[in-house]
């Protein structure tokens, strides 16, 4: 009986999920959440701030950390155009940048990444949605007196909730 009813349930949000709808575009909204940019996790990974129009969204993400003798601060922003919505579900294309000041004591590192790639974002109700982000980055770090680039293909889950009228 109980595995009759996860089934059901497994349909139902499935179904609700890839139905696509007349009507998919989003309302403006602003958003709260925990993101990151796609370098290694715990590098610039933290509080979002996310607009949402009904056809891109944009995010700020803010990093802090202070472990030890290591004190990180982070910015970065990202813009994600919609190319397909539904009701419960959008994908979109875009990218970011970010700047993370790495403090070590007596060395200060800067690093510069720059996002290109996709986003997946699924409601799992109209205002709660968990997002994956997937796509090429490039970190640049320039510090005592020296210089590396470093890039890769790299994925991170999120989740925002919007405010919603």
């Amino acid at each position: 009986m109980n595995s009759l009813k996860t089934l059901t349930l497994v349909a139902s949000v499935a179904l609700t999920l890839l139905v696509p709808s007349a009507n998919a575009e989003r309302e403006s909204a602003v958003g709260v959440g925990v993101q990151g940019l796609l370098a290694a996790p715990g590098t610039l990974f933290g509080p979002t701030l996310v607009y949402q129009s009904s056809s891109f969204h944009i995010e700020g993400i803010l990093a802090f950390s202070d472990i030890g003798n290591q004190t990180d601060l982070g910015l970065a922003g990202r813009f994600w155009y919609a190319v397909h919505q539904t009701d419960r579900s959008d994908f979109s294309v875009g990218g970011g940048l970010g700047f993370l000041i790495d403090d070590q004591g007596n060395t200060n590192d800067l690093n510069i990444e720059i996002d290109l790639g996709a986003q997946l974002r699924a409601f799992i109700v109209p205002n709660v949605s968990l997002n994956a982000s997937l796509g090429f980055v490039v970190v640049t770090n320039h510090g005592a007196n020296t210089s590396a680039t470093t890039g890769g293909l790299l994925a991170t889950p999120e989740i925002t909730y919007f405010f919603s009228e």
